[in-house]
């Protein structure tokens, strides 16, 4: 099974046929929280798992209104949020700027399936943003968001 990701496909053979467990995984890198903000329910389940295997806690948002409830419900204990850019209402960097008013410290990466280039010009990514691009792989994502979470700003 694949998912499509705008023009791109991701595989879904990696997913166990069980939903997604909302627990802190044993192997949680120094009880790193990631928000992840993706439309597409496919989708923010298959990076939600992902996620997990590569030992973050994951919190889940089907869009803007749904990651104020959660960055309210979880005050700084969000360590990254993981957003598409290209959402209905605000997008991914207008999100990012909003959530960061409540934390100061919290971190951003972004996601699409155009190229950065692309996305830049149509929505302006903040300075110094991580961008991956969709279709991506497990060891792409786990190894991108375990830099920025180590990395200082």
């Amino acid at each position: 099974m694949s998912l499509s990701l705008g023009s791109h496909s991701v595989s879904t053979t990696d997913l166990p046929a069980e939903p997604v467990s909302r627990t802190d995984p044993p192997q949680a890198i120094a009880g790193r929280t990631v928000l992840l903000v993706e439309d597409d329910d496919a989708v923010r389940q298959l990076i939600a798992e992902l996620l997990q295997e590569g030992g973050f806690l994951v919190l889940e948002a089907s869009g803007p209104e749904a990651a104020d409830h959660a960055m309210a419900d979880h005050a700084h204990k969000i360590d990254v949020l993981l957003t598409d850019v290209a959402m209905p209402g605000i997008n991914g960097p207008q999100l990012f700027a909003k959530l960061r008013h409540s934390d100061g410290n919290l971190k951003g990466v972004f996601m699409s399936g155009y190229s950065a280039e692309i996305d830049a010009s149509r929505y302006p990514l903040p300075t110094g943003a991580v961008f991956i691009e969709k279709p991506f792989d497990k060891a792409t994502l786990i190894s991108t968001l375990q830099q920025v979470c180590t990395n200082p700003r």
